[in-house]
């Protein structure tokens, strides 16, 4: 009976992970290392089991990539790559060509994710195989982690995003969005020199690719103010 059991189990969890697919969270981070323990640990501490977390150290001085090195060292099945400092939309697009995860979250090195964001996140997709990325709302933290707002804006769906993106009235960011890696590998962006705004030409281009969905009322991002 428990032989029986155990097989159902397992039955089931290769189930899920047929259905819901693997989510891998790219984390750049350059020099700044104050945050990433915090950050890290709310992946690993995430309940989805079909993860994989990727730290790329986009040219961190000798001293800030050591201390990189030292963090990803905590953690189990915590991948760092390296590049020479090209910026954080080159070190995102290294670690989706690094990865095999069907799913993909890009999470700053300062912010944290919310328990459960990962299940809810897959779950969405799930819901919406239409959809070329799910998102959620988010709550601002400062840098002692005590909550001081919530992102109170409107949260569309389908062209409606685009509409809202170009007014600079983002729904969504880094960590709030859940991006399915063949919507982006199918685009063409071309943001790799740019120092600001590198992730709003993401945005523009995946909003005009396809459908972005709003998942639900559930905040699944401390986006951190400091």
């Amino acid at each position: 009976m428990k032989q029986a059991i155990a097989n159902i189990s397992d039955g089931l969890k290769s189930l899920l992970k047929l259905n819901m697919g693997k989510i891998a969270v790219i984390i750049p981070v350059y020099n700044v290392t104050s945050y990433l323990e915090k950050t890290i640990r709310s992946v690993t501490m995430q309940n989805y089991a079909y993860k994989e977390i990727i730290v790329v150290d986009d040219g961190s001085s000798d001293e800030a990539a050591g201390e990189i090195k030292r963090i990803c060292a905590l953690f189990q099945n915590v991948t760092l790559l390296q590049q020479e400092h090209t910026g954080p939309a080159a070190a995102r697009s290294k670690g989706v060509s690094y990865t095999k995860a069907e799913h993909i979250v890009f999470l700053d090195g300062d912010d944290i994710l919310c328990p459960g964001a990962l299940q809810f996140f897959a779950a969405a997709l799930h819901r919406n195989p239409d959809a070329d990325a799910v998102y959620g709302r988010i709550k601002y933290i400062n840098e002692h982690d005590d909550v001081t707002g919530r992102r109170e804006i409107e949260t569309p769906s389908g062209i409606a995003v685009l509409y809202n993106i170009l007014e600079r009235l983002l729904c969504f960011c880094n960590g709030s969005i859940c991006i399915r890696k063949e919507a982006l590998e199918t685009l063409s962006v071309h943001n790799h020199t740019m120092k600001y705004g590198e992730d709003w030409v993401l945005w523009c281009h995946l909003a005009l690719r396809g459908n972005i969905i709003f998942a639900g009322d559930r905040v699944v991002l401390y986006y951190r103010l400091h």
